[in-house]
């Protein structure tokens, strides 16, 4: 009797707290938009970032995002929002039919024309014509600047780093010596200086276009929250992430991030959906998902590992560390010289289905872990193998097709190699053991024209 008084109760407060639930809107074209009105249709709030400190969403709350470039990070946690709960998740969309973005770069003036001992120090000056021979810096420049784009387009990073430890030995840039091989069409942070250069091409003044440098690198994550649906967004230039270490049961749908520095959308915690969203030209990853539970969904990763990281550890499509996770009706195309999908390490109960990957480094890769079920999949005209299932057990790679792939169409190995583990709990099992290939096409692999050609489209 107390059990289903309980569930009656419990019923009774999310019907209660449904009829109840907010609505809230940020319009920063509007006319009266200020951070200082409630956040009504009429009055609305004018940045998000106050949307979110003024609102304190609560569970079925809707904070609605109307047309605009918003340069600003959007952080939700349990700092500036409340959490969602079962029949009442909280939302935040964007406006239908209206292009709202989020950036993470800034629009930069007041650029000075370099000269004296920074002209000298450029190796490729002397050997430029004459008109090509400006160079013009930022000074008092106090970000850790990765990204810089002309009129949208990304200019050539000369050093550069992301962050410490492994992430850093990992990228360094074009040349990586630093000002003396700035050339046409590049750009130089000097953090020690704390000076940014810049050298485009025909060395014309900035002034003469729009130059967004990134100072922000994440547009929109939702942390540790449970039970919230973000949609619409554009984010640009910065990264999306939801579930942080613990958040579950969050869904991000329609949603395109481009030219995030690292990696476009990030998914942890457990049991989050990403749906019909597209991750492209990152500067490494497209998705990355991590723990368990997760449902990837009719999302698209195209032309990721733009800036060229060593792909033997960490890049592509997709890069996933999540068990118990489902990758379905996925397209992948154009990595440069790394995986369209990629589980790495001790992942378990992973099913990739129905997806498309061609004209990445390698199509879809298994490796150090269990139970995947690989299936429905066409794999073609991948640089590497088309399906790579490696020192893995327990596989089924049923009814794939591969074909024109410059490698095999499918590999399955084992080598002597740690593996086998599921958190911190040892499952007894033998890498590279009790796989099963059945009902797979393969046509035409082995196509050593091919690789030369890989690419090519996601070189911008």
């Amino acid at each position: 009797m107390k059990k289903m008084l309980f569930g009656s109760l419990a019923v009774v407060w999310c019907a209660v707290r449904a009829a109840t639930a907010s609505e809230y809107h940020v319009a920063q074209k509007s006319p009266v938009a200020d951070d200082g009105n409630p956040g009504t249709v009429d009055k609305p709030f004018r940045t998000i970032h106050a949307a979110l400190a003024g609102a304190r969403l609560r569970p079925g709350d809707t904070l609605c995002v109307h047309e605009g470039v918003y340069r600003e990070t959007v952080e939700l946690s349990g700092a500036n929002a409340h959490q969602g709960q079962p029949g009442a998740h909280v939302r935040i969309i964007a406006w239908p039919k209206e292009v709202v973005e989020i950036k993470g770069s800034d629009v930069v003036a007041g650029w000075k024309e370099c000269d004296g001992d920074a002209l000298a120090a450029i190796a490729v000056l002397a050997n430029s014509p004459a008109p090509n021979r400006k160079v013009y810096v930022k000074e008092n420049w106090p970000h850790n600047t990765q990204q810089v784009f002309c009129d949208g387009k990304p200019l050539v990073q000369i050093g550069g780093t992301v962050g410490e430890g492994y992430i850093q030995e990992a990228w360094k840039g074009r040349r990586g010596d630093g000002l003396a091989d700035l050339e046409p069409g590049s750009f130089y942070c000097d953090r020690g200086a704390k000076k940014l250069y810049l050298w485009l091409q025909g060395g014309e003044s900035p002034a003469k276009h729009v130059v967004e440098a990134q100072v922000r690198p994440v547009g929109i994550s939702t942390c540790d929250l449970n039970y919230y649906d973000i949609a619409g967004f554009k984010v640009t230039h910065a990264s999306a992430g939801m579930g942080g270490s613990f958040g579950s049961h969050n869904t991000m749908e329609d949603m395109e991030v481009a030219y995030a520095d690292f990696c476009g959308i990030g998914v942890g915690g457990s049991f989050n959906t990403l749906a019909r969203c597209k991750s492209n030209y990152n500067g490494n990853t497209g998705i990355s998902t991590f723990n368990r539970g997760h449902r990837v969904v009719d999302c698209e990763v195209r032309f990721n590992n733009r800036r060229r990281w060593s792909a033997g550890w960490h890049a592509g499509g997709m890069k996933n560390f999540s068990s118990d996770t489902v990758i379905s009706g996925c397209l992948a195309e154009g990595n440069v010289d790394s995986p369209g999908i990629w589980f790495d390490g001790s992942n378990t109960g992973v099913t990739i289905e129905n997806c498309c990957c061609f004209r990445n480094g390698l199509g879809i890769m298994y490796e150090i872990g269990e139970r995947a079920i690989v299936k429905n999949n066409v794999c073609y005209e991948n640089s590497g193998r088309g399906i790579y299932i490696s020192n893995s057990a327990y596989c089924s790679i049923v009814h794939n097709l591969c074909y024109r792939n410059g490698m095999s169409g499918i590999v399955v190995i084992g080598v002597e190699r740690d593996g086998g583990n599921v958190g911190d709990e040892q499952t007894g099992y033998t890498p590279a053991r009790c796989n099963v290939v059945w009902g797979n096409i393969l046509v035409d692999d082995c196509y050593p024209a091919w690789p030369s050609r890989v690419g090519r489209a996601g070189r911008n």
